[in-house]
């Protein structure tokens, strides 16, 4: 088992241009796993095949529907929240996500600002049942992917605006990267 492990090792590293860097991501994990750091070798593991999905997935833009915290969400998979929710099944920032579920109450009022496809206005929309989410995402890409998650998830007390929040009140311009995230 362990020679053919090697040998399917040897083939990634000569078949793909990132192949050396994943062979030696692969190591990684097995140093860590066998010192027992299980977190980090998840971890790891997560990189690594994130890594191998984006090289062989979609160059241009796909849209894709997961379901993420019990919400239906449209993500970009070229993108990289977008294809760490749809590849990683819904899982995304687990920490945040946890501390959220315990701190919010559910009449509580929450503000997502710069909501992006809206991970965080969903889950908090869903979390705060009896209060209001108010989201905020100028990238009109981006706002028409997170409206369309609102509709597809019926979470009905969350108020999505297509713009941008700033300490005064004015136009400003804004440049938007190629992968919206940054």
């Amino acid at each position: 088992m362990f020679l053919r492990a090697n040998m399917e090792l040897e083939q990634l590293q000569h078949s793909t241009p990132e192949g050396g860097e994943l062979v030696s991501r692969l190591k990684q994990i097995r140093i860590l796993a066998g010192l027992g750091y299980w977190k980090l070798a998840k971890k790891t593991i997560q990189a690594v095949y994130l890594r191998a999905r984006r090289a062989l997935g979609p160059k241009t833009s796909a849209v894709r529907q997961v379901k993420v915290n019990g919400c239906q969400m449209l993500v970009r998979v070229e993108e990289n929240v977008g294809s760490e929710i749809y590849y990683l099944g819904g899982i995304w920032e687990g920490e945040e996500a946890r501390l959220i579920k315990r701190s919010v109450q559910a009449s509580d009022i929450c503000f997502d600002v710069g909501a992006n496809v809206g991970y965080y206005t969903l889950l908090l929309g869903s979390v705060a049942s009896k209060g209001k989410t108010y989201s905020f995402e100028p990238v009109p890409l981006n706002f028409h992917l997170l409206q369309s998650s609102i509709l597809l998830s019926k979470v009905g007390n969350i108020v999505a605006e297509c713009c941008a929040v700033a300490e005064q009140k004015g136009e400003r311009l804004f440049a938007v990267a190629k992968d919206s995230v940054f």
